[in-house]
């Protein structure tokens, strides 16, 4: 229907994208999305990112793109007309919105067509439901908030791990709010609060929740530093060790390993987080650099969205790299016809050389 195409990475950005927008992927400094480097990587984490990398675009163009053929084909067939390829509707994509923003995000070019917007989930905090809101405005000496988002169950930790938690939890003497899906935990102390589900982003603007465990996840990750408030990170999978791997880096976090938590890691995790006020004052500095936008996140999206409508897809802003076969968008075509050109002179300097030194022979075994 040649409808103008705006997507959406829920990600932030994804190796992928690369080739779908006409953008050059710099492995050497961006890690993919699934690995937990940075972007100052030794030289094994660039081969072994460089190696996944390609092994992931390889993946998609011979395992996972021939598939979402045959489905198309399969589901919409019933279409007037020649069907599209895939691949072909891909590459029509005018805009992809970025759920990401600096400095949560590796810096990287960008071709116009990629719009971070990161934190556009994100508004003004409400008031919490009255029970919670009393159980944290009377916490006189702050509030741990815990979640492991939505993928995984606090409910589903092994049991000694759970106990770990709780003879911790026990033992501080801040109050601590924690999304369980089990409200019925047995054991628990006079000092945690349990809920199946909580307005995470409402309790993370309370000014009394000290520090935030989390997993890691994208969205709570940039919840937490819109807050300010500094993270225990105990990442499972996925980008949720990139994450947190940052966000150590930038000093408003420690890292948990998960296998590794014991009651002593825990309690220090949480004592260090707590009373260190340099992670405090840096997740103030990143939150100011994260918030700190010619317009909001949701106005951003917004915008290019209308702006796509409004010039028919806007082709200015596609990259004339679309449309080069992948040797020429590398420039391996320049690349192989230098080496070629290179080698052809070193063959014809080395002939002219022996025939030089040949002749030299002649001239001296005569005069001889």
């Amino acid at each position: 229907y040649k409808v103008p195409i705006v997507s959406i990475g829920t990600f932030g950005f994804g190796q992928y994208m690369g080739p779908m927008i006409g953008q050059m992927n710099a492995w050497s400094h961006v890690p993919h999305e699934f690995l937990p480097f940075t972007d100052r990587m030794s030289f094994s984490q660039r081969a072994y990112n460089s190696l996944v990398s390609f092994y992931e675009s390889l993946l998609r163009d011979w395992y996972y793109m021939p598939r979402q053929e045959a489905m198309a084909a399969k589901y919409f067939s019933f279409l007037p007309g020649p069907l599209p390829r895939v691949g072909d509707l891909e590459r029509q994509v005018s805009v992809i919105l970025l759920n990401s923003y600096t400095p949560l995000t590796t810096t990287r070019a960008r071709v116009p067509g990629m719009v971070p917007v990161g934190g556009l989930h994100i508004k003004e905090p409400k008031r919490l439901p009255d029970d919670l809101q009393t159980f944290i405005d009377e916490a006189k000496d702050g509030v741990i908030y815990f979640s492991l988002g939505t993928n995984l169950r606090s409910a589903d930790l092994p049991p000694e791990k759970l106990a770990v938690i709780l003879r911790v939890f026990a033992s501080m003497k801040q109050r601590v709010v924690w999304k369980f899906e089990d409200e019925r935990i047995a054991s628990l102390p006079a000092n945690v609060l349990v809920r199946s589900w909580l307005p995470q982003s409402d309790i993370l603007g309370h000014p009394h929740v000290k520090v935030f465990i989390t997993h890691g996840g994208l969205l709570g990750t940039q919840e937490g530093v819109h807050r300010a408030v500094p993270m225990v990170g105990i990442p499972i999978y996925c980008d949720q060790h990139l994450n947190m791997n940052k966000a150590t880096l930038g000093g408003y976090a420690v890292k948990l390993y998960f296998p590794n938590i014991t009651e002593d890691s825990f309690r220090w995790a949480l004592e260090e987080v707590l009373y260190n006020p340099s992670y405090k004052d840096n997740v103030r500095r990143v939150s100011q650099i994260f918030r700190d936008r010619p317009v909001p996140a949701l106005e951003e999206a917004i915008y290019w969205i209308e702006y796509v409508e409004r010039y028919k897809g806007a082709p200015q802003l596609r990259s004339a790299g679309l449309d080069l076969p992948w040797v020429s968008f590398a420039l391996l075509d320049v690349v192989g016809v230098l080496v070629m050109g290179l080698a052809l002179l070193i063959v014809t300097v080395r002939k002219l050389l022996s025939a030089s030194v040949g002749d030299k022979k002649k001239v001296k075994r005569k005069g001889d």
